[in-house]
């Protein structure tokens, strides 16, 4: 039997994230990398979605797109444009967000786009082109850990074509604002093929039998989690408050 992880995401919001981690060795084995944050496939999740054209009706900062049998919040869109930022919500009638589930990364090309506010779109998705996450950027604010003596747990960015490390960890401790810990970024982390750049991985040195590890890592969201830009409403030819939904943060 190998060493395998479990995570639970315990806060999720577009500013932050905390996730819980354990594990326990049977009998051999480390812990291969392991994602235990995706960031990619976190709440709040910007994804661009490439259009057939220029819409006829603008769509409204805050309304929420219908598309391939998803529901899709505007965060961002320009008169005129021919790609729409959007995150994952629960309905057409209930903005609280969700996250892209692993493989999806958004609707399918050639789509029919039905609007909350601006209606029946005059355009599709692309033909050719499918969504793409905006790239993230995230940071480690605090770590609260406990891993049995003899071996150790290794956090890092993953960045496609290169990581970069984060901590080791043994024995038990905590790193947070109260003893001065600085977060630490992405750093040298590059490559985004796959939009894995921004995820969390584990991995375990010299683990033996009953072996275990509890971790809780505490991750502020930067770039490509941003609210929607109700501001931009007026330039769209709709009310700077007409959000569609309210919102709670």
């Amino acid at each position: 039997m190998a060493y395998t992880v479990s995570t639970q995401t315990l806060v999720d919001t577009n500013s932050k994230a905390v996730v819980h981690v354990d594990g326990e060795c049977s009998s051999s084995g480390e812990v291969s990398a392991t994602n235990i944050f995706d960031s990619s496939h976190s709440k709040y999740s910007l994804l661009t979605l490439t259009l057939s054209g220029a819409p006829t009706t603008n769509f409204c900062i805050g309304e929420v797109l219908t598309c391939d049998s998803q529901f899709l919040r505007v965060q961002d869109y320009t008169s005129g444009g021919t790609t729409v930022v959007v995150y994952r919500v629960t309905s057409a009638t209930d903005v609280t967000p969700l996250a892209f589930a692993a493989g999806n990364s958004g609707p399918t090309t050639s789509e029919a786009i039905v609007g909350s506010v601006s209606g029946t779109s005059s355009v599709t998705t692309h033909s050719s082109t499918t969504g793409a996450f905006v790239q993230k950027s995230v940071s480690v604010t605090s770590i609260r850990w406990s891993v049995s003596t003899g071996h150790s747990a290794k956090l890092f960015y993953n960045g496609g074509t290169a990581d970069q490390d984060i901590c080791y960890l043994t024995g038990g401790g905590v790193w947070d604002s109260t003893n001065h810990f600085t977060p630490v970024g992405m750093g040298s982390a590059a490559g985004d093929a796959g939009s894995v750049l921004g995820d969390i991985q584990i991995v375990t040195v010299g683990a033996a039998d009953k072996d275990t590890l509890t971790i809780q890592v505490g991750i502020q969201k930067g770039a490509g989690y941003e609210q929607p830009l109700y501001a931009k409403n007026l330039s769209l030819g709709y009310n700077q408050g007409q959000h569609g939904f309210g919102d709670t943060y």
